[in-house]
């Protein structure tokens, strides 16, 4: 739901964490292996509109990823054009899947994340896995001068972080554009996002990502659609509400706007937004989740505390103490009140929907 907060020199440190950049800014060994193979790759293929040097791909910002996407689906379709077959069983249909999926693996094996290679494999020029390099960038800077890691970014309704001074973490790394469709993206530090199992793993998957997203392959939305593009904002675009929920109750036997929390049964949370966020929504089953029992019931209990504590009262409760010469401000009763810890929560743009 969140923005992914990029920290100062964020792209010069993750390529020096995973060993593309030496301490003195020159490429490495490890670096030339992926632009060689990469290179070789690109005048095979001819995949002209990508950028030879694989710098401009791990680094690239997510409007540029959005781009190159756009070219990398359509020249799918045209190379291995499996959309126009209807017998999935044909010879042709078969040989143009396994020429497609040795595509694929052959650029995975560049932009290796995680296919195991051997050692001695290694030194005979294959490269090896990233994912842990790249899940250490994470967990080293996930504090909150940094990424500020603490709830998953689709859904806010989990917590996320690390442990064990940070050499464990509680978080998956997804690919915005799964990297088993769009390979290319596989190291790119734009394409990742800090997220809960659930989202990442459950719901998400290997789902095709157009279909997940209720996508076309040139639709501009997908502009916006990812926590590390800067044109994301959920916060401004969806409003989390508490509505009546009538669906099999008789109309006449209920009241509406007292005493939520004690009749959870005759609401639920719905979350208003665009076409173009509603795909968010769907995607990860928002609206489904934030209906379970534990999280609506939540919500109902913050629609109660506003009714009983309004501002008024507040300041009356702030007056009173400080003539009792207890020394507190109005903003530490409402956070007393209002929120578990001021600094850290799950469900904020959920808290800060129903309360504003």
């Amino acid at each position: 739901m969140k923005r992914i907060n990029y920290f100062d020199g964020c792209e010069f440190v993750y390529l020096k964490e995973i060993n593309l950049l030496s301490n003195n800014s020159m490429y490495t060994r490890d670096f030339q292996k992926i632009s060689n193979k990469w290179k070789e790759f690109l005048d095979i293929n001819e995949l002209f509109c990508l950028p030879a040097n694989p710098i401009k791909l791990i680094v690239a910002p997510y409007q540029k990823l959005v781009k190159y996407f756009f070219y990398f689906e359509e020249y799918i379709k045209k190379t291995f054009p499996l959309h126009t077959f209807t017998d999935k069983k044909s010879k042709t249909y078969i040989e143009l899947k396994k020429n497609k999926d040795k595509f694929i693996k052959n650029i995975l094996s560049i932009f290796n994340y995680d296919i195991y290679v051997k050692k001695e494999d290694i030194v005979k020029g294959n490269i090896a896995s990233y994912s842990n390099l790249i899940a250490s960038f994470f967990r080293n800077h996930s504090g909150s001068n940094e990424f500020n890691i603490y709830s998953c970014y689709y859904c806010e309704s989990a917590f996320i972080g690390t442990y064990n001074d940070k050499s464990d973490r509680t978080f998956d790394i997804d690919h915005f554009f799964p990297k088993e469709q769009y390979p290319i993206f596989a190291l790119s530090l734009y394409n990742f996002v800090p997220s809960c199992q659930i989202c990442n793993s459950r719901i998400k998957g290997s789902s095709n990502f157009l279909h997940f997203y209720n996508l076309n392959n040139k639709d501009p939305v997908l502009f916006k659609m990812s926590p590390s593009s800067p044109k994301y904002d959920f916060y401004k675009n969806v409003k989390i509400r508490i509505e009546p929920d009538i669906i099999g109750k008789t109309k006449d036997c209920l009241t509406y706007g007292e005493d939520f929390f004690k009749h959870s049964e005759l609401y639920k949370i719905s979350f208003d937004c665009d076409k173009d966020y509603q795909k968010i929504v769907n995607g990860f089953k928002l609206q489904e989740r934030y209906n379970m029992t534990s999280i609506k019931n939540k919500a109902l209990f913050l629609e109660d505390l506003k009714i009983r504590y309004p501002m008024s009262k507040l300041i009356y409760i702030c007056n009173l103490l400080n003539e009792t010469r207890i020394s507190i401000s109005l903003d530490e009763i409402y956070n007393s009140i209002f929120h578990d810890n001021q600094y850290v929560e799950l469900l904020e743009k959920m808290k800060l929907d129903i309360l504003h």
